[in-house]
């Protein structure tokens, strides 16, 4: 048992009072020589260095205490068991490679013990992983970092409640040797010398069951069709039956959506989890995607077809779909270095294409998908609490100038864990990360009270990342000094309940509410991004979109907003938003204009499929202070017509329609400018119009009434002066 003075990092051990179960001393230095003489039965107590030379167990009916002088040398290829009690200071009591495991009756696990010394220079990594490991299985399963500077050169696992008391400090080399263009952008990127990545992970691997048992799941299912006896996919003969508070994950390859970036050959795959709620196979949250057995129908690939980006093939046996055309006459042009011939490509040769331009540089095309489809199941977790961790990075052995990093600081692939006061930061200006916290594939996460700072990463850059989570709740965090303080792709029943923002993001996002919340909606910004005039050393921060989605149901409501281009956009690249997607009480400090929503879907561009859209948009009260007027954008190319309604607006400067039927009551216009396509209706009831009205067709209007127009405001019908 460890007990804490006045001082958090002071240690004090326990006068002993049971003298009758005392160890008379034994000669030699050997380990156990001194447990065989208690019988099973006392206190061991070891006061000098002492070597334990063969496995060994302490009993629960043993008490281990360490004090004065007192080491245990594990030889190589030993194991120490400890059962019972075990009392020591903040020091070390254990060296030499063996292990030390066992039900530890301890209130906590020290990485001292092991060897760590909190200095900022010593690589306190491999201590701190033992401790970790040997706190996984004590009766608390607590582990207590102590004040101090924890340098971390490797990664390290927790499987264990966390009380911190300092810091973990990783250093970040970039590899400059191997450095290189960051996907067509002209801005160099570097990998690091070595990955070092901080980890909450589940007890076991998730195990991979047959796809084949679960048949179909469906976008919508909140239960699996079939929940017990389920086939190992590596053995058939085991069989698992999915318990109440496991977790499921389920992903493919059968991409559902093409993505317009870069070279336009991305393409996003079904990735969902669900945590299993119930003993008959019952899943929250619901499924967002469909989960299909491969298609069996499609042809052989044939060098005299041109193929479109969604196309099946047969090789093999094996089924493929293209992401991006080939076939005979069929290239790809990039904006600055010219044209490079596609052709015919079979995925027998690979599912990449490589790439030669016109000025003789050479790049590669994605050109082929192999279809796959797989579920996986990680059991019930023992929750975890994890407190006060705090985690910077630094960049050390690098040259002068900005560096672009690919590095992860921090990532949690466990289900039922809750931070709480977690901070992670780059605090090297000129180290851009790419990500600094990553949630990823589990369900049921709390983060309280945290704060995260530093992914400034152009094209990346996430302080928080979500990838396939689902259930995550944030409460009065804070996110800030990034290209993007929270995005990712596949979070699903996300949950933001205030704190401080400044670009909230999500790829392909499901149930997202975001309330209460303040967004500085700065991000990262390099000129001449994505040309060949690219200057990093000019980066800086500036104003950005706040929210940007692609997905369903997402619900903004009593949230601040400075500093925004635009309040919420949808992701055009990907196209799909759809559900309900509710925008109200939002308060906008307003310098300049700026865009209120716009939902955009591309003309020229194959999604790969029909394009899903809203069924309803709802802002409602959206009021801006300062000179700036709000737009609403729309540009549906859906051939849909998406329902919008639009109440309490202040002030509203311009409105542009496509495909669109647009109603918008007891809001104010502002020198109004409109330009409405032929698809698109509008109804304007109850507003204020200030100023002259730009643009307005008659034909599109459908209704008026109860307007007031002033100030030379002029409506086609139904206003008065």
């Amino acid at each position: 048992m460890v007990f804490r003075g006045m001082k958090q990092s002071v240690f004090i051990v326990p006068v002993l009072v049971a003298l009758a179960f005392t160890v008379t001393p034994v000669a030699g230095d050997d380990f156990a020589a001194r447990l065989a003489a208690l019988n099973g039965n006392g206190i061991l107590r070891i006061d000098m260095p002492l070597k334990l030379n063969a496995s060994a167990t302490v009993p629960e009916t043993v008490d281990l205490e360490f004090a004065g002088a007192g080491l245990l040398e594990l030889a190589a290829g030993t194991t120490l068991t400890v059962n019972g009690s075990l009392r020591a200071g903040e020091r070390r009591i254990f060296s030499g490679p063996g292990r030390v495991v066992g039900a530890v009756k301890a209130s906590c696990i020290l990485p001292q013990w092991f060897g760590a010394t909190g200095n900022g220079r010593q690589d306190d990594s491999k201590a701190l992983q033992r401790a970790a490991d040997l706190a996984r299985t004590s009766t608390a399963r607590k582990l207590m970092i102590p004040q101090g500077i924890y340098r971390i050169e490797n990664s390290v696992k927790f499987r264990c409640n966390i009380d911190n008391y300092g810091v973990l400090r990783v250093p970040v080399e970039p590899d400059e040797e191997k450095k290189s263009e960051f996907s067509n952008t002209y801005m160099t990127a570097y990998p690091v010398r070595k990955n070092v990545l901080i980890s909450v992970v589940p007890d076991q691997e998730p195990v991979e069951l047959d796809p084949a048992a679960f048949g179909e799941i469906r976008a919508g299912d909140f239960k699996l069709g079939r929940f017990a006896d389920i086939p190992s996919a590596r053995d058939p003969e085991k069989k698992i039956t999915l318990e109440p508070g496991g977790t499921l994950i389920v992903s493919g390859t059968d991409f559902f959506t093409a993505r317009m970036n870069m070279k336009g050959d991305e393409f996003y795959t079904p990735n969902d989890v669900a945590l299993i709620v119930s003993p008959q196979g019952d899943v929250f949250p619901e499924f967002c995607f469909n989960y299909r057995a491969a298609d069996g129908k499609a042809g052989a690939w044939s060098e005299t077809k041109t193929y479109q980006r969604g196309d099946y093939v047969a090789v093999a046996g094996e089924l493929y779909k293209a992401s991006y055309p080939s076939g005979p006459g069929t290239g790809y042009t990039h904006p600055f270095k010219g044209k490079a011939a596609i052709g015919p490509a079979s995925p027998a040769l690979g599912e990449r294409r490589k790439l030669v331009y016109s000025d003789k540089s050479e790049d590669s095309i994605r050109l082929w998908v192999k279809v796959t489809r797989s579920v996986r199941y990680v059991p019930p977790q023992v929750p975890l609490t994890i407190n006060n961790l705090r985690i910077e990075s630094f960049m050390e052995n690098a040259s002068g100038g900005f560096k672009p990093v690919y590095a992860a600081l921090f990532a949690n692939t466990r289900s039922s864990v809750t931070y709480n006061r977690l901070q992670i930061a780059g605090v090297d200006r000129r180290m851009m990360l790419s990500t600094l916290f990553t949630v990823a594939n589990c369900a049921r996460v709390t983060v309280n009270d945290s704060m995260f700072s530093g992914a400034t990463f152009q094209g990346l850059g996430y302080n928080i990342l979500h990838n396939n989570a689902a259930h995550v709740v944030y409460n009065n965090c804070v996110s800030l000094n990034a290209r993007k303080g929270m995005a990712g792709r596949h979070g699903k029943n996300i949950t933001v309940n205030g704190g401080f923002y400044n670009v909230i993001d999500d790829h392909y996002g499901m149930n997202y509410t975001i309330r209460d919340a303040e967004l500085n909606a700065l991000s990262v910004s390099v000129p001449g991004y994505c040309t060949p005039k690219i200057d990093l050393e000019k980066w800086t921060f500036a104003p950005s979109h706040a929210l940007v989605f692609a997905g369903g149901n997402i619900t903004i409501e009593n949230c601040r907003i400075r500093n925004a281009e635009s309040i919420f956009l949808n992701r055009v690249d990907v196209g799909d938003l759809f559900g309900t997607i509710t925008l109200r009480n939002v308060a906008v400090d307003a310098p300049r204009d700026f865009t209120i929503f716009s939902y955009r879907t591309l003309a020229d561009f194959d999604y790969a499929h029909r394009v899903r859209t809203p069924a309803r948009l709802v802002i409602d009260n959206v009021v801006a202070t300062g000179p700036g007027r709000g737009r609403f954008r729309f540009d549906n190319h859906t051939g849909d017509v998406v329902p919008v309604g639009v109440n309490h607006c202040d002030p509203v400067g311009e409105v542009t329609l496509r495909g669109v039927d647009l109603r918008i009551s007891n809001s104010r216009f502002l020198k109004p400018v409109f330009k409405v396509e032929p698809d698109s209706e509008l109804v304007l009831r109850d507003n204020l119009f200030d100023g002259g009205v730009t643009g307005l067709p008659a034909a599109a209007v459908r209704a008026l009434s109860g307007n007031v127009c002033r100030n030379g405001a002029v409506l086609p019908e139904g206003g008065r002066p």
